[in-house]
């Protein structure tokens, strides 16, 4: 993980360098998350891989089941190689030239990344499918943070399991800053928790603000997401579930020309 080191240079004290370290340590936050459900996802293929190995090595198969068996191994050792790998990509994110992405895109990897920490929270993911492609030009490793963030959120609000709908939206709004009426395209998360109450709408983006329990979250996800997507000249808007209970999070962003 050495590739996840913040930049060594000496902190100049700026803003810039206070909300470059912010993203850091978010991001490790949610590495941190994801790791223990991979670690509990990596369980069943090596647990495949070590039976099919003993049977072979003890001779209990041979001629076309001993085949069958190293067909097994392979395919799982595959399954593993590529949970590791999604891990890493994420957690060695570095910033890039801004470029243009398919929005569903980066619904697909960072829902992918999510699954195993979902799965075993007893939560599936349930991705609307559409036709219209939405493209924007932005950073796809920093907007995948984004979106983790936000997901990860929705599974702290459903500890009884259940459904997270993730979709990708187009809504003609204007921008709470600038005031600019355009199409937007967006990524909505809707979950089935108990919501997020109007008077924390506002709060639940600064830093270091948080709703859980003392030594469960550092408070910085939504504020480090909220920085992320400003950065794309973008929003994030918090709204109910509708129908209800639960919250609808929709991070807005501005299609590419």
């Amino acid at each position: 993980m050495s590739d996840t080191k913040p930049p060594t240079h000496p902190p100049d004290g700026s803003p810039r360098e206070l909300d470059q370290r912010l993203r850091y340590v978010a991001r490790l936050e949610t590495v941190g998350q994801l790791a223990a459900g991979f670690a509990h996802e990596l369980g069943t293929p090596l647990n495949v891989v070590l039976g099919r190995a003993r049977m072979i090595s003890r001779r209990q198969v041979e001629g076309d089941a001993a085949v069958e068996c190293a067909d097994i191994i392979i395919e799982q050792a595959r399954r593993m190689t590529e949970l590791v790998r999604a891990l890493l990509t994420f957690a060695r994110s570095r910033p890039s030239p801004t470029d243009q992405l398919d929005l569903d895109g980066v619904v697909e990897r960072a829902c992918r990344l999510l699954t195993p920490i979902a799965h075993k929270r007893r939560i599936d993911f349930v991705i609307e499918p559409d036709d219209e492609t939405r493209r924007v030009r932005g950073d796809s490793g920093a907007l995948q943070q984004v979106l983790a963030n936000i997901v990860m959120n929705s599974l702290d609000a459903m500890p009884q399991g259940g459904e997270v709908h993730v979709s990708t939206v187009t809504g003609h709004r204007a921008h709470p800053d600038s005031g600019a009426e355009q199409a937007w395209h967006g990524i909505r998360v809707v979950d089935r928790g108990p919501g997020v109450p109007p008077e924390l709408r506002e709060r639940v983006f600064e830093p270091f603000f948080t709703t859980k329990d003392v030594g469960a979250g550092t408070g910085l996800g939504l504020s480090v997401a909220y920085g992320i997507v400003r950065d794309h000249a973008g929003w994030i808007a918090i709204d109910d579930a509708d129908p209800g209970p639960g919250a609808a999070v929709t991070i807005w962003l501005p299609p590419s020309t």
